[in-house]
C-alpha cells in the first residue's frame, strides 16, 4: 500500500512540474516566437552600385571594402526596438593595417571603445556611439583577411 501512495505522490509532482514548465514556456514569455524577428538579405550580385551593398542602417562612412562585401543583411528584433545590420568581406590588407583604419576611424568619429584585441591571426573592436553599437572582428587565414562588421542600431 505505501509503495502504491509513493507512486502516486510521484506520478502528482511529475504533472504538476509539467503544468508549471508548459505555463513557463508558453505563457509567462519563457518562449518567444520569432514572429516579430524580420530579417532582410541584400542581394550583392544584384546591388546596382557599391552603395547597394550595405544593410539599412550601416553608417555610410564606415571603412568598408565595399566592392568586397561577400555577406550584407540586417535583422529587425521589432519586440526589443533595434535593427542589427551585419556585413562580411575579404581584404588583401594586413591584419594590423585593418585593425588600425578601424580604431582611428572609431575615435575620430566619438565612438567609445569598449573591448579591443589585437593578435596574430584575430582582432576585434567594439565601440559605443549614442547607444548603438559598432563591433568588428577580423580575421586572418591562409593570407586572406575577413572582416565582419556589425552595426546595432538602437
Amino acid at each position: 500500500m505505501e509503495e502504491h501512495n509513493n507512486k502516486n505522490l510521484f506520478i502528482a509532482v511529475g504533472v504538476l512540474l509539467l503544468i508549471v514548465l508548459v505555463y513557463f514556456l508558453f505563457f509567462s514569455g519563457g518562449l518567444k516566437s520569432n514572429s516579430n524577428i524580420s530579417m532582410n538579405k541584400i542581394d550583392i550580385a544584384g546591388a546596382k552600385t557599391d552603395a547597394d551593398k550595405l544593410p539599412g542602417a550601416f553608417p555610410t562612412n564606415t571603412p568598408v571594402e565595399l566592392s568586397n562585401i561577400t555577406e550584407s543583411y540586417s535583422t529587425e528584433y521589432k519586440d526589443d526596438g533595434f535593427i542589427q545590420n551585419s556585413l562580411s568581406y575579404t581584404s588583401q590588407k594586413s591584419l594590423g593595417d585593418i585593425y588600425s583604419e578601424y580604431e582611428k576611424f572609431m575615435e575620430e568619429n566619438g565612438y567609445e571603445i569598449s573591448n579591443s584585441i589585437l593578435d596574430v591571426d584575430f582582432a576585434s573592436l567594439e565601440g559605443t556611439i549614442d547607444g548603438d553599437d559598432l563591433s568588428i572582428v577580423v580575421e586572418d587565414s591562409n593570407g586572406t583577411r575577413t572582416v565582419s562588421a556589425s552595426y546595432l542600431d538602437r
